[in-house]
């Protein structure tokens, strides 16, 4: 009987030590991509991959923080700005693929940053998050262009956003 039981033992032991490894070498793998990506930018050279350049727009820094870090691990490239006229000179001094902004900000609110973002730059993509969401908003944010998210949201559905079409699921 306890050959038995020692065996099953052994069998659960040894399931956790592969799962424990598996996770490790997906970590390991993942971290060698995100260097070999940033390695390769360093150096300036043409990578298979082209980064996803996001301008993250909000006064509350611990949202900010922790979106910032989210994409930053999904191989995002991410600058942050805590102001709309902040965020208006580093939109004006580089090129991003989207502009995702809080609603109400210091100095210009979220419409009024995606209107100069836009007349600045046409294609650019933009998201609108606010925590006072009204189907006014939502309206005035859709005849902009911009993609309405109301605050509390999932950290991977603005990701989620982000990823082109032809790019697998993060």
């Amino acid at each position: 009987m306890r050959d038995e039981a020692g065996s099953t033992s052994k069998l659960v032991h040894s399931r956790e030590r592969e799962g424990i490894w598996l996770r490790h070498k997906i970590c390991q793998t993942m971290h060698c991509a995100g260097n070999l990506l940033e390695l390769s930018r360093r150096a300036k050279l043409p990578t298979m991959i082209s980064p996803i350049k996001v301008l993250l727009v909000d006064d509350e820094w611990l949202l900010c923080w922790s979106l910032e870090r989210h994409l930053v691990r999904l191989g995002i490239e991410v600058t942050t700005a805590s102001a709309g006229d902040e965020a208006m000179r580093l939109f004006e001094a580089s090129s991003y693929d989207w502009l995702i902004t809080d609603l109400k900000l210091p100095a210009k609110d979220g419409f009024e940053l995606i209107t100069a973002a836009k007349t600045l730059r046409p294609t650019i993509r933009t998201v609108l998050m606010t925590a006072y969401g009204s189907a006014s908003v939502e309206d005035r944010a859709r005849k902009l262009g911009a993609i309405y998210v109301t605050k509390p949201f999932d950290l991977d559905a603005i990701a989620r956003l982000l990823q082109p079409a032809d790019q697998a699921q993060w």
